[in-house]
């Protein structure tokens, strides 16, 4: 039985269908869903960072919204950083038994989006006790 479920979402659609098996995995398992989203940001990017933390805050809170129907006890977690190297220790920190992420796309960013994933997918999967489920 899983106890912690941690799903990384950026707003693609990949990341929101990670959302809903990850959602669906912690209600069946009864387990808690930690929802984090990681920004990168330039350090002279003030008004961006507050754009983009505004939009942050709305998918994560959306998909919380969403456990919490499921009866899921789900937290919101936002970060700034290099998504490979936060999301690698928000695993250990939060004590997550699985990282749920999404896969890319097929869209014009699929390219970069696929080099970013790869490096994140990469990172988690360097983890020795947490088994990573790739959701596309």
């Amino acid at each position: 039985m899983l106890k912690k479920i941690l799903v990384a979402v950026d707003g693609s659609p990949s990341s929101l269908r990670a959302a809903e098996m990850a959602i669906e995995l912690a209600s069946e398992n009864k387990s808690e869903l930690d929802v984090a989203a990681v920004a990168l940001f330039p350090d002279d990017s003030n008004s961006m960072l507050v754009k983009e933390c505004g939009a942050f805050n709305k998918l994560v809170n959306d998909v919380v919204a969403k456990a919490k129907r499921r009866r899921v006890k789900a937290t919101p977690i936002i970060l700034e950083g290099v998504a490979e190297e936060v999301l690698v220790k928000l695993v250990r920190k939060r004590k997550s038994e699985l990282a749920v992420i999404g896969y890319w796309g097929s869209d014009a960013f699929s390219e970069i989006r696929r080099l970013a994933l790869g490096n994140i997918h990469s990172a988690l999967l360097r983890e020795p006790d947490v088994p990573v489920l790739v959701v596309k």
